[in-house]
């Protein structure tokens, strides 16, 4: 049945009594290729919840994989946004100052190829981490970026490449691999990042780097594999 509900990744957030839920869902989009972030709230440690609210309601594309940070009442929602064919995929993100009753439109906040993001806020910070394709020395390689926001989200900085912290492009191509799945979390102006990552081209075997910053993402620490030495055990 076209009415029967279909709703994928449920990320949550948590702040006091509120409780901020998003998730992926096929249920606005008659096609079911298609799909939306769509958004509730509870404000009373998750006994009610409000109705949902499309907060991509980008018709015609493919919205999924939401993660979702809140500091008090401010919501900060980041999703993947493609084609249906999973092609020009991008990073989209949205913000509500009033504990999700109403959020801003979505912005665009890294281009193609981008994807798989996480986001964690603290007080008026925001940082994102997510990965995006780039060429380098030749290579078709993909590479963890950092933004980080210090007004709530109004306004981002520049991109800061994980991957190579010091160095762009990397001058030693046999180390040029490929970055996926970045994670983050904050305690305070601590950040803590890590990912995994295809350390060589002519090599499939991954590893998992970490990078950390003490000063809220001003500088990084340069990337530490913390499972390649289960190789030689």
């Amino acid at each position: 049945d076209g009415e029967e509900p279909s709703a994928r990744f449920p990320r949550i957030a948590v702040t006091g009594a509120n409780v901020y839920v998003a998730w992926q869902d096929f249920t606005c989009c008659p096609s079911r290729i298609d799909s939306d972030i769509f958004f509730a709230a509870s404000t009373d440690d998750g006994t009610t919840f409000s109705n949902p609210q499309n907060v991509s309601n980008n018709a015609g594309t493919l919205s999924f994989i939401p993660a979702i940070a809140a500091s008090g009442d401010n919501v900060h929602i980041v999703w993947r946004d493609a084609d249906t064919d999973i092609q020009n995929s991008k990073i989209f993100y949205v913000k509500s100052s009033n504990a999700g009753a109403s959020f801003s439109s979505p912005v665009t906040l890294a281009n193609p190829e981008s994807l798989i993001s996480d986001i964690k806020a603290f007080e008026d910070k925001v940082y994102i981490v997510y990965s995006q394709s780039q060429v380098v020395d030749g290579n078709q390689v993909r590479d963890i970026f950092f933004i980080k926001s210090t007004d709530n989200g109004s306004t981002f900085s520049s991109p800061i490449n994980l991957s190579l912290v010091t160095e762009v492009p990397n001058p030693n191509p046999t180390l040029i691999g490929s970055s996926t799945n970045s994670h983050i979390d904050i305690s305070g102006d601590n950040l803590a990042i890590t990912w995994d990552e295809r350390v060589s081209p002519s090599n499939p075997h991954s590893e998992i780097f970490f990078v950390a910053s003490t000063d809220a993402g001003s500088t990084f620490t340069e990337p530490m594999s913390i499972s390649g030495s289960l190789v030689a055990g």
